[in-house]
């Protein structure tokens, strides 16, 4: 089964038991370790205000880019720009938070978990063909 197809079958599974499990959290700010089509990152979110805008930056290697975007806390769903040096070089980001449960991170450790999809664009590599990706993030820190 290609890596596409497992993805496919894990955000239809995320999407179904989303309500049950996206529920009880709240998005955190701070360090997110974040894979999306298969390169690694950091995902900073700075700020999150009480209307649901968000700030950030995205760290790949020695480069950090921004991030601007949304969280909606009925919802758990997040929206985010990444943009890559200039404005017109960017993806977009959806995805949902739910509880991982036990499945990384350390005993004693807050667990939070989101994934979703992202479109790039020719700028970023796109073509009609090949223009959407995923990604998972996770959050660990002692609580």
């Amino acid at each position: 089964m290609t890596s596409q197809k497992v993805f496919a079958i894990s955000l239809a599974l995320l999407l179904i038991v989303c309500p049950t499990l996206c529920s009880a959290a709240t998005l955190r700010t701070g360090a997110w370790d974040i894979i999306a089509n298969g390169f690694q990152g950091r995902l900073n979110i700075a700020s999150i205000d009480p209307q649901g805008n968000l700030s950030g930056t995205w760290i790949e290697g020695t480069q950090t880019s921004q991030i601007q975007g949304y969280w909606d806390e009925d919802g758990k769903r997040i929206t985010f720009v990444h943009t890559l040096g200039s404005p017109s070089t960017f993806q977009v980001f959806t995805g949902y938070l739910f509880d991982p449960g036990a499945t990384f991170c350390q005993s004693g450790e807050i667990r939070q978990m989101m994934a979703g999809s992202f479109e790039f664009f020719n700028s970023t590599g796109g073509k009609a063909s090949r223009n959407v990706g995923g990604w998972t993030a996770r959050f660990c820190v002692v609580g």
